[in-house]
């Protein structure tokens, strides 16, 4: 579904099918994988301010957003990201243990 209101993009640029409208309409259109009052989703409306990175995000594959958005967003929160990578059981994180030093025989 269309959004009714015009972006300052789309009444300056109106052939322009980079518009924030367009882009929140292919988030939308992602809802059960970034839900609405997920960080993430208000993450990707932050992003979508960013004409070059709006751009990037309309091009790709639909089944390729959610990855570019999770990584985008590991860019801008390393930490946070970081911790919630090493959360999930999904995640291959091994801590190091350096090994016991050599005994004495």
């Amino acid at each position: 579904m269309a959004s009714p209101r015009k972006s300052v993009n789309e009444i300056i640029f109106p052939h322009s099918q980079y518009t924030i409208s367009n882009a929140m309409d292919a988030l939308r259109d992602l809802e059960d994988e970034i839900p609405k009052k997920d960080k993430l989703y208000y993450f990707a409306i932050k992003m979508f301010q960013i004409p070059v990175k709006r751009e990037v995000f309309l091009n790709l594959d639909p089944d390729v957003r959610v990855w570019w958005l999770r990584r985008e967003y590991a860019e801008q929160n390393p930490i946070a990201s970081f911790s919630s990578l090493v959360a999930t059981s999904s995640f291959p994180f091994q801590p190091y243990h350096p090994p016991p030093p050599p005994q004495a025989s």
